[in-house]
């Protein structure tokens, strides 16, 4: 018996009788270093990493193979062989000569059906963001999307039928972006804006037909042309929660009428405090004009059933 299960002949001739669906299963939760590692296992498993449905390039991929971001993903999708991707991450810093690259990425994800799209770019100083192909808009088995420093101009026409959650992170959303993306996405859940318009006003205007049930605002950057405002109208959402720094000069909440639970976190903010080493970053100017800013918040959230203060929003008025 120990011969028989020392032997390799026996050990490859198990493996060769796992079922094609648990071995796709295997290779989907591996990282894509990984998966194509594990084909020097057997002949059956050497191109699995082909049809892998979970596509992740990122720091990650770029430390352990050594290998540039970009060449890297141009030769997996000439070589991707699956019909369908469940996840597709790309997490880089965006440079304008990359513009068709990124297309053709995001356009082979599309073709393939991809049901999470996360696109997460860093800019340098100076440079664009990445204007995002409209075909974007009109992928119907999309059920989570994630943009990060993208230009986002949306088309006339958007069939989102699938999507349930949008993360938007320090994205220059056009004024009445937000009230036509939710007045055509009927089963979107839950919508995150971090960071948006950091040289604009935000207008926050939800479309009072849509099914949304959470709007998570943050404001955490230092970055911030702190002459804006924020002017919320989402009469439809029963759960909205604030976190970060009140940085902008005004918050204007118009009709929350159907909100039931408003939360002021302050996660972020306590986060930056942590990292360098502060308490909280506030001289007594700033501690009045975040305590009046904060009144402005609340008043607007009156009529909700409960509002949820952490400690932090509750000392940074009194401590200084």
């Amino acid at each position: 018996m120990a011969e028989t299960g020392n032997n390799p002949k026996h050990f490859c001739g198990i493996i060769n009788r796992i079922p094609d669906e648990v071995i796709q299963t295997i290779v989907d939760k591996l990282s894509l270093v990984d998966a194509v590692r594990i084909g020097s296992i057997s002949r059956r498993w050497k191109d699995l990493w082909k049809y892998i449905s979970i596509i992740k390039f990122g720091p990650e991929w770029a430390s352990s193979t050594g290998k540039d971001i970009i060449p890297s993903l141009n030769q997996f999708i000439s070589q991707h062989r699956g019909q369908k991707i469940k996840e597709f991450c790309v997490e880089v810093t965006y440079k304008p000569e990359m513009s068709s690259f990124v297309d053709s990425w995001i356009l082979f994800a599309i073709g393939k059906h991809v049901e999470e799209l996360h696109i997460d770019f860093s800019v340098n100083d100076g440079d664009p963001c990445h204007q995002l192909v409209p075909h974007v808009f009109n992928c119907k088995s999309l059920t989570s999307l994630r943009l990060t420093f993208c230009d986002l101009k949306l088309p006339a026409s958007i069939q989102l039928q699938s999507l349930k959650e949008v993360h938007f992170h320090r994205i220059e959303l056009p004024e009445n972006a937000i009230l036509t993306l939710t007045s055509r996405t009927p089963v979107l859940k839950y919508l995150f804006l971090s960071d948006c318009n950091r040289t604009k006003d935000l207008c926050i205007h939800v479309s009072p037909d849509c099914c949304l049930t959470l709007l998570v605002i943050s404001d955490s950057s230092s970055v911030f042309n702190q002459g804006t405002r924020m002017v919320l109208n989402a009469p439809s959402v029963p759960n909205l929660t604030f976190d970060g720094y009140l940085l902008r000069s005004e918050y204007q909440i118009e009709n929350i009428t159907e909100c039931s639970s408003v939360r002021f976190l302050g996660d972020v903010m306590f986060e930056a405090c942590r990292e360098v080493g502060l308490d909280i970053p506030f001289n007594d100017y700033q501690s009045l004009k975040f305590e009046n800013l904060l009144q402005q918040l609340l008043l607007g959230c009156q009529k909700a059933d409960s509002v949820h203060l952490s400690n932090l929003y509750i000392q940074v008025p009194i401590l200084l």
